[in-house]
């Protein structure tokens, strides 16, 4: 993606002398925030996955979690009418080879859910503009006694293996974000699967969620891309939203036929809007969104609020996150958690485990890099303390 740069004019110069510093995880009520945000989305991933069942609508499965982040930010120090809170991503369940981003309109086609559908459910919260985002893989029907074998668990065991990984090799001034990417590489091949292509996972900060200036790590840098790929350090309170797509097919990625729903404002953009919808629509998103990502269905009346996306977009005052989807046939898994840097370590807080009872992958690790790493923990182990007992099978959430 091409970096954007924000301009001042000469007049804010003398501002620019003495920028505050960016609130971080290193402050204690920052720390808490980012921490209560991703119990929160975690809440609502939880709620959601036994939905996802055979006869459901992805369509209501959406707009329902997205009334639940509402209900439950909204009670977060009810008290505290100054508290921003609210989504920050909302609610999308993409099924099988469709990658990311679906969450219809109700006036749009739906998807039921049939048994066997490989379902991502992506979605975010956040406290003060601090977010916590997190992404999660099911297969319709599956339980255990009707567990996810074959090509299903290769994937989705490779992509939730993918994100323990990555998060591991996050820590401190260990390892550089080429690095992370290529160990994703080495692991793919490992369960003869692919990243998806040029997907970015991006450094978080308040109300930031991917912002093209920060640190991102790149999955599987098409040719074009590889020359322009930056090479970052790890520093500690960072934040990072870990995410992994796997696919069964060749990790190449085409425009879906589903609508764009989801977008964003973009801060530094410009433009007197013409039509009365848009102006109208433009200061909703303003006010209830800020830059954090929404669904133009919050918006009560849809066709307005398709007339007001159009200009929005067309003079560049929003980004929109489309629908993309791999090769007919194929599946694609993701799995995707918040990580904060830690001088001690790496805090996960927001990330649903993958159920290892019932998704049956048979593919073995055998690349000691990667399995050293993987079984590593998250904090290191206090001094003094009793020698640990074999490292278990499932790496820790």
């Amino acid at each position: 993606m091409a970096g954007r740069h924000k301009h001042e004019s000469e007049s804010s110069c003398a501002s620019c002398e003495s920028h505050p510093e960016k609130p971080t995880p290193a402050n204690d009520v920052v720390l808490n925030k980012y921490i209560e945000a991703g119990k929160i989305g975690q809440q609502v991933m939880q709620e959601i996955i036994p939905k996802i069942v055979a006869g459901a609508s992805v369509a209501q499965l959406c707009i329902d979690g997205d009334k639940r982040m509402l209900e439950l930010t909204a009670n977060y120090k009810r008290a505290d009418t100054k508290l921003k809170r609210g989504i920050a991503q909302p609610v999308s369940i993409s099924v099988n080879n469709v990658v990311c981003g679906y969450a219809p309109l109700l006036s749009d086609e739906d998807t039921i859910l049939q048994d066997g559908n490989m379902a991502k459910i992506e979605l975010g919260v956040h406290i003060d503009g601090f977010i916590g985002t997190c992404a999660h893989t099911v297969v319709v029907g599956a339980s255990k006694d009707n567990k996810v074998t074959g090509l299903q668990a290769d994937v989705m065991t490779a992509a939730y293996n993918g994100m323990e990984l990555a998060i591991r090799m996050l820590r401190a001034g260990q390892f550089k974000s080429t690095e992370v990417s290529a160990k994703i590489d080495d692991l793919a091949l490992i369960y003869q699967v692919k990243p998806i292509e040029n997907v970015l996972f991006h450094q978080m900060e308040q109300d930031v969620l991917d912002l093209e200036m920060n640190k991102y790590v790149m999955l599987n840098p098409s040719d074009d891309q590889k020359p322009k790929i930056a090479t970052y350090e790890f520093e500690p309170f960072e934040v990072y939203a870990v995410n992994i797509f796997m696919s069964t097919g060749d990790g190449k990625t085409k425009n879906h036929t589903g609508r764009t729903t989801v977008y964003r404002r973009l801060d530094d953009a410009a433009y007197n809007l013409k039509m009365k919808a848009s102006r109208t629509f433009y200061s909703d998103i303003t006010q209830k969104h800020g830059t954090l990502l929404f669904n133009i269905r919050d918006f009560g009346d849809e066709n307005k609020a398709k007339m007001g996306v159009v200009e929005c977009e067309r003079h560049g005052l929003l980004k929109s996150y489309p629908v993309c989807s791999e090769a007919d046939r194929t599946y694609v898994a993701q799995f995707k958690s918040t990580v904060i840097i830690q001088p001690n370590g790496l805090l996960k807080t927001c990330a649903v485990p993958l159920d290892t009872e019932v998704v049956d992958s048979k593919v073995e690790i055998n690349n000691p890099e990667i399995k050293k790493i993987l079984m590593s923990s998250l904090k290191p182990k206090k001094k003094g303390a009793q020698k640990a007992a074999a490292p278990a099978a499932e790496p820790e959430a």
